[in-house]
């Protein structure tokens, strides 16, 4: 087990490397970051103070050693735009991005499996048929233009809720369903079928045969052999939520990383830029780190191999 955790931590940290890595190429792909973000009536002083600010002043070798040292320990320079450390401000929005985004996954997960489990242990009823309509619509529909639907819906109309802002739980329903439903069609498709072929195996046959109920063989017997291919799509999915939390935070004025970045591209603002890819991606290879350590713990034959 212990070189089993032992690969896999080596196997993230070579992925954050690479994350680094990318982040430096593509920022120094779109051109001479000073030229952006340069403004009308700057001196030659304040294109070489911004220059040495950006790291950009050196050679490309001698600013790759710099950058990744610097990502390392959380430097990713100055914001131009707000003046002050662009990691720090990355790290002040975190808190709010993490809580729409795990908010999101709850919702995703605990109705994608309630229907899910539904529409497998009653084939041929309603259910699947409404299984069916919510992953096919879920899937279909950006989650923008769902974000807007609900707003001119639930508060422009109706005024059940507020458009945006932030620090309330009748702040934070819109922005969850929005973003959590496509996580939810395909949380409740993949039970569903995961479902229907467990309910054919003969584990379960033996189980109904030695007099156990429906629910118990249900949830302790088929549902638990879902588990894996589950811990991998929630994984997968929490990926996703970080990455679609950019636009939903802007339509709903929502005061996390993706607004940060959008008002950030706006700005012209590299440092936080760089910094907000380098969390979201760090954070999202530490997700992918923990499902592979929940596969060796749901299936020892996984560590063993």
């Amino acid at each position: 087990m212990i070189r089993f955790v032992a690969r896999r931590i080596a196997t993230s940290a070579i992925a954050v490397f690479g994350v680094v890595t990318i982040i430096f190429v593509l920022a120094r792909l779109v051109g001479d970051p000073v030229a952006l973000m340069m403004q009308p009536g700057m001196t030659r002083a304040d294109v070489a103070a911004l220059r040495h600010g950006l790291g950009v002043d050196e050679p490309i070798p001698q600013q790759y050693f710099h950058f990744v040292i610097g990502a390392l320990h959380g430097d990713f320079g100055i914001s131009p735009w707000q003046s002050r450390p662009a990691f720090g401000l990355v790290m002040d929005r975190l808190p709010a991005t993490l809580q729409l985004t795990v908010a999101a996954l709850g919702f995703a997960t605990v109705f994608g499996i309630a229907l899910g489990t539904m529409a497998a242990a009653r084939p041929g009823s309603w259910i699947v048929r409404l299984c069916d309509a919510i992953s096919m619509t879920g899937q279909a529909m950006p989650n923008f233009w769902l974000a807007l639907m609900l707003v001119l819906l639930l508060s422009t109309t109706l005024r059940w809720l507020p458009p945006a802002g932030y620090g309330h739980i009748e702040n934070l329903i819109m922005p969850t369903l929005s973003l959590g439903l496509f996580a939810m069609s395909r949380l409740a498709r993949l039970v569903q079928s995961e479902l229907e072929a467990a309910l054919r195996q003969d584990y379960v046959r033996t189980a109904r045969a030695k007099g156990l109920s429906e629910p118990v063989v249900l949830l302790r017997h088929a549902l638990a052999n879902v588990a894996i291919p589950l811990v991998t799509v929630l994984a997968v999915d929490f990926g996703l939520l970080m990455g679609g939390a950019v636009v939903t935070e802007s339509v709903f004025a929502w005061p996390g990383v993706g607004r940060l970045l959008i008002q950030a591209i706006g700005q012209r603002d590299f440092p936080i830029l760089q910094a907000g890819a380098f969390v979201i991606a760090t954070i999202v290879v530490m997700t992918s780190l923990i499902a592979d350590l929940a596969y060796a713990v749901l299936d020892p034959k996984i560590r063993h191999a």
